[in-house]
């Protein structure tokens, strides 16, 4: 991705809000276009694996908050909103 020109950050925990406290996840990898607000998830699956619950809560929010500095390569501080223009599950079934 980065040599296609994408900026890419790696290992970004993130958060939203819910009726029964915050619920967390950390996406595998968080790309963006240089000098644009467009974000996209894409999450590493081996085996058979599916989204945890949380992952699916957090990703499909559309508007999550970074937790730390991890995503700091895509623009993205601590405490920063991100939204979700799209996520993505890249599935490598023989690992």
């Amino acid at each position: 991705m980065r040599a296609a020109g994408y900026q890419v950050a790696t290992e970004v925990s993130l958060f939203v809000f819910t009726p029964t406290g915050n619920t967390r996840a950390r996406a595998d990898i968080i790309a963006s276009i240089p000098g644009s607000n467009i974000y996209a998830i894409h999450e590493i699956k081996t085996g058979n694996a599916q989204l945890t619950g949380n992952q699916n809560i957090v990703y499909n929010a559309g508007l999550d908050i970074v937790k730390g500095n991890n995503g700091l390569p895509v623009g993205l501080g601590p405490e920063d909103f991100l939204p979700i223009s799209e996520y993505g599950v890249v599935r490598c079934p023989g690992l």
